[in-house]
């Protein structure tokens, strides 16, 4: 659970830092499944230093990695600023290339869609070597609308060069962590990093805020399905395949996992005359929630 003055922090900023989160002997442990599922993946597409390696790590192959969503370390913590609905969607690894440009509502279209990333490396990260950056308090929606006028940190400016070359030069705090540390931070916020390099290692475990107003309804049931969803028929097949299903057949009984499980399928049923609301999709990949016509 957070402190008084860390969650004083998250709800101002949308962020906060929690150090030395992991043992040594629990880092030992992230690391040799981290290499392993690496090492799968590169079977499959080798990893060359030009583009992100990206994998689920929700499977009997990755016990550690699959049951940390239901760590109260981790649960605990999104529910104390979300609800105790706030269920668990990912918990994955990313073997990162190059910078990553100012982006914001991580999964959503839109900031009614919202929760919580939790995000740790294998390396330690500064300000210039792939920290992350954020801009505080941009996970508030009033602050976020002036923000996305402003180039490079819009969708509009996503396709520009200016996106890449102008991530330096955006005013922000950097979240400098090492192996034992988790960034926790508002899937809302906008953040970016520089100077990662080839092959930086992070993972993350993420939550969403289980919907309640009418706008935060009408988003999240476009979202939640695609969480439940299987492969389609004639996919191509990847080492990954099935893991998401091995997570939510829940063959471990974990009671915690299955309420989340079942909140993503009640968010799912939800129509569009219970909301009364709809999405209006811009140019640019963002939505905003208006009422039906």
């Amino acid at each position: 659970m957070l402190t008084p003055e860390q969650k004083n922090h998250f709800d101002t900023f949308g962020f906060v830092i929690l150090r030395d989160l992991f043992s040594p002997n629990e880092v030992k442990t992230i690391r040799a499944e981290f290499d392993g599922a690496a090492e799968r993946a590169s079977e499959f597409e080798p990893f060359d230093g030009t583009k992100m390696h990206y994998f689920r790590m929700m499977g009997p192959e990755t016990p550690f990695y699959t049951t940390l969503p239901e760590d109260p370390r981790f649960y605990g913590v999104a529910e104390q600023l979300y609800g105790e609905k706030t269920f668990a969607f990912e918990s994955n690894a990313y073997r990162y290339v190059g910078n990553t440009k100012w982006h914001y509502n991580d999964g959503s279209s839109n900031y009614h869609g919202y929760g919580i990333k939790f995000q740790f490396g294998l390396q330690p990260v500064t300000t210039n070597t792939g920290a992350l950056r954020f801009i505080p308090g941009s996970h508030k929606p009033a602050f976020q609308d002036r923000l996305v006028q402003v180039s490079p940190l819009g969708r509009r400016y996503y396709d520009t060069q200016q996106a890449w070359d102008d991530i330096d030069k955006v005013p922000c705090y950097p979240a400098e962590y090492g192996p034992r540390d988790v960034v926790a931070f508002d899937l809302r916020i906008f953040h970016a990093t520089w100077g990662g390099g080839i092959d930086r290692q992070m993972s993350c475990v993420s939550f969403f805020h289980y919907p309640e107003t009418p706008e935060e309804k009408e988003t999240m049931r476009h979202i939640a399905p695609t969480y439940l969803k299987v492969n389609p028929v004639g996919k191509v097949p990847n080492w990954n395949d099935g893991i998401r299903e091995q997570w939510i057949a829940n063959v471990e009984g974990s009671a915690k996992r299955q309420q989340w499980i079942d909140s993503m399928k009640e968010v799912s049923l939800i129509t569009q005359s219970e909301t009364g609301m709809q999405l209006i999709a811009d140019d640019y990949g963002m939505t905003k929630v208006t009422l039906v016509d």
